[in-house]
């Protein structure tokens, strides 16, 4: 016969309360220690070594300086490392390295645990990409939000969301051109299509603050916070297309032909090393020219002309700044 004792019922209840209480959630790991959970030692090394997270005696895999980070941020492609250097690390062949990083892949796409320890990763990154707007600037990859900097070690921010978009190309985030955005790339083609419609339309150097109302009426998809930053990404990716650091866009031949004549205007005369350096200090780094490029601009223009050897100038009339003189006539002699 079993027999309760009477102070079993009170204690009952305290201990389904105590067992039924909420434990404190563990902090999401970090990506490489995710990769590290869910795939062999081998197949693990090879995805680090893949995007530049291992440090090796190769000069290539080394830590990059912070101007080399801009540059990889600037340019998402060059984060992933060549066959050569995957199988410097594992000391295989380059085949043998490409069956690893293959399967290393594989089983990361079908595994339901992968998508589970991923997931905070994925939300904190969309979190990132929609309060910049939409879309990242290569800048904006060197100072990731503090929530998101413990996910991403021992992988730089550019190479991590390089990574998510290889494993997932349809999620988010999206590698469009040389930048990431949370929009997929059909809607950033739209995106393209109407920035090249007003630029062929309008002034040489148009706003795009002036245009961003108009794009979320086009596009409802997009929302009118992320209207403008999109549009300064696109223009900043697009080679046809030239940009100022006060957010003026244009075709690139005509609207550099109309900055470097508001460089040129103010003075008296300029060289073109000057001319160089007044240009590139009002342009984006991927609009920037050289000083070829500069001196086929002035050779090109018909209202520059050369008032000496390695001098250029425009016409009186054009040189509002500066005061006009009238040229005196030569002395009638008749």
């Amino acid at each position: 016969m079993l027999v309760i004792h009477p102070r079993a019922c009170y204690a009952f209840p305290v201990m389904l309360l105590r067992r039924n209480r909420p434990a404190s959630l563990p902090a999401p790991p970090a990506l490489g220690d995710a990769l590290s959970a869910l795939l062999p030692p081998r197949r693990a090394l090879a995805l680090l070594a893949a995007y530049r997270a291992t440090p090796s005696p190769a000069p290539s895999l080394l830590p990059p300086t912070p101007d080399a980070l801009l540059a990889l941020a600037a340019h998402p492609e060059r984060n992933r490392a060549t066959l050569r250097e995957i199988a410097a690390v594992l000391f295989v062949s380059r085949e043998r390295a490409r069956q690893i990083l293959a399967r290393a892949r594989s089983d990361l796409a079908s595994s339901p645990a992968a998508d589970r320890l991923l997931a905070p990763l994925r939300d904190a990154v969309s979190a990132w990409l929609d309060a910049s707007g939409g879309a990242l600037a290569p800048a904006d990859l060197l100072a990731p939000p503090p929530a998101l900097a413990p996910l991403l070690p021992p992988f730089t921010p550019a190479a991590a969301l390089l990574l998510l978009h290889d494993l997932s190309p349809l999620a988010p985030p999206h590698l469009h051109r040389s930048f990431y955005s949370l929009h997929p790339p059909q809607l950033l083609e739209a995106v393209e299509a109407f920035l090249l419609e007003h630029l062929l339309a309008g002034a040489p150097l148009l706003p795009l603050a002036e245009i961003a109302p108009a794009l979320h009426a086009r596009l409802p998809a997009i929302p009118p916070a992320h209207a403008l930053p999109l549009l300064l990404r696109v223009a900043d990716s697009l080679p046809s297309v030239l940009l100022t650091l006060a957010g003026e866009a244009g075709l690139r031949r005509p609207a550099s032909a109309e900055l470097l004549r508001s460089c040129l205007a103010p003075l008296p005369a300029a060289t073109i090393p000057d001319l160089v350096q007044r240009f590139n200090l009002r342009v984006r780094p991927a609009s920037q020219l050289g000083s070829g490029h500069i001196r086929a601009l002035l050779l090109r223009d018909p209202l520059v002309r050369r008032v000496s050897p390695g001098h250029y100038a425009l016409p009186t009339g054009h040189q509002t700044s500066l005061p006009l003189h009238p040229t005196p006539e030569p002395p009638d002699h008749a």
